[in-house]
């Protein structure tokens, strides 16, 4: 434990800066696949001159400021199924770090949200400029960890949909990439010999993609007939009812932009007359109850703290203390198993949330009755966490909840959690909200888009 400043943001930015360089490394593979691509379809004659390709390459609209992982430019000899001349390929990545049990993380909602949109409103601007491209997608971690839907999602946005062979490892993946990535000198260098070694958990991935993207070359580069028909949808959608749009959302269009900061100010007790923020904040709310519950302990922290750390009377051990506050059954559990979890440091702590507990995922974590065998588990996981940290008795750990460490820790989660998971939901929400009386909003289930 340390005597310094208590970093009110370190444990989830840490999370993040460790989530940001995996996916980077993962990138920079990708990259190298491409990169390695195009250099085969040259030297086999398929491509004028090798191209490099792109990383972060910017694509800018009237409505859209995207930026997508990769870019490829191939500038064909000949005619490749129906396309001649030079056929851009856009690309996006996507990292799913799994975890001890394979539990599916229902989490990642907003991230392939935001992944349809770039790819269907990219693929809408490029129709209507009526030049040749292609798009294609890389996922790398295991597909079980989020909902099965997800996967068909991406194969109806995007002209190619890569996933990991099963026999692949994402955790060996993930580890072997940490440590050849190291050396960004020679980084192709050592990209290349992994892919020329058998065991190698990266090299089998790299050569796995690169026999994918040949034979979908082979194929003609067959474009997305479904993903076509969505970008036209919009098309319509833009071109023959825009005034409809422009109605609809014409009160309160100056300040679309900032619907995530606005629904922010508003969750932290500001005020507006906008029915359609008020109605987005509900339901915001109603979908994460701990945002208002955390709201309202911090509002009034002396007084809430004490109260609801209290250490029952007789209570003189601290795995049972931790198991009291961990089975609290009203709402407060949803802050106290949250400060439980992280209590124990003032550095981040790698994914709380994955505890490696059979049945205990990142939504039964924080809210749901759990059997007597996982309770117990729980509670040592946080008891030995405590114990690592100095932390020795029921007395110990109240003042380090009830204290600034306490505090700054929910203030940290608010802001991390009114975030995460929700980066896009306040748009998403307010745009249903404002274009209710126009369309029809249907879900995925009723859409049968699995199917």
């Amino acid at each position: 434990m340390g005597n310094g400043k208590y970093r009110t943001t370190t444990h989830w930015a840490a999370v993040q800066k460790l989530a940001t360089e995996r996916n980077g490394r993962v990138e920079i593979m990708v990259d190298f696949i491409l990169r390695e691509f195009s250099n085969q379809l040259y030297e086999a004659g398929h491509l004028t001159h090798f191209s490099e390709p792109q990383l972060q390459k910017v694509f800018v609209q009237d409505d859209c400021n995207d930026r997508f992982d990769h870019y490829l430019v191939l500038d064909l000899t000949k005619p490749v199924g129906g396309l001649t001349g030079v056929v851009p390929i856009w690309g996006q990545t996507t990292c799913y770090k799994g975890n001890e049990v394979g539990a599916t993380e229902s989490d990642k909602t907003y991230e392939i949200r935001e992944t349809l949109v770039e790819a269907l409103g990219l693929r809408r601007w490029l129709r209507e400029e009526g030049n040749p491209f292609r798009t294609v997608h890389f996922t790398v971690g295991p597909a079980q960890y989020t909902y099965s839907w997800f996967e068909t999602a991406k194969k109806c946005a995007f002209d190619f949909s890569i996933y990991p062979d099963q026999a692949l490892i994402p955790d060996a993946i993930f580890l072997e990439l940490e440590q050849l990535v190291s050396d960004t000198l020679h980084i192709h260098d050592r990209l290349r010999e992994a892919a020329g070694t058998p065991e190698s958990q990266v090299g089998r991935f790299i050569n796995s993609t690169l026999q994918r993207l040949h034979h979908w070359f082979a194929e003609g580069l067959p474009n997305n007939t479904i993903a076509d028909q969505q970008a036209d949808l919009l098309s319509h959608i833009r071109q023959k009812q825009s005034r409809a749009l422009t109605r609809a959302l014409s009160d309160p269009l100056d300040d679309i932009p900032n619907i995530k900061r606005r629904a922010g100010d508003l969750l932290a007790g500001g005020d507006t007359d906008d029915i359609f923020l008020i109605r987005t904040l509900e339901r915001l709310t109603d979908k994460k109850p701990f945002l208002r519950l955390a709201i309202d302990a911090l509002a009034n922290w002396n007084t809430w703290s004490v109260s609801n750390f209290a250490i029952p009377a007789g209570c003189q051990e601290l795995t049972d203390y931790i198991h009291h506050l961990w089975c609290t059954p009203d709402k407060s559990r949803l802050i106290n198993r949250r400060l439980l979890r992280r209590i124990h440091s003032d550095e981040g702590v790698r994914y709380a949330q994955d505890t490696g507990i059979p049945g205990v995922t990142e939504h039964t974590l924080y809210h749901e009755d759990h059997t007597l065998q996982q309770t117990q588990e729980l509670v040592k996981q946080v008891t030995s966490a405590c114990l690592k940290a100095g932390i020795r008795t029921p007395e110990e750990l109240f003042s380090r909840l009830t204290g600034r460490p306490g505090q700054q820790l929910l203030k940290a989660s608010l802001a991390y959690e009114s975030k995460n998971g929700t980066t896009m939901t306040p748009s998403f929400f307010y745009l249903e909200e404002a274009l209710a009386e126009y369309y029809d909003f249907v879900p995925f289930a009723r859409a049968v888009l699995a199917t």
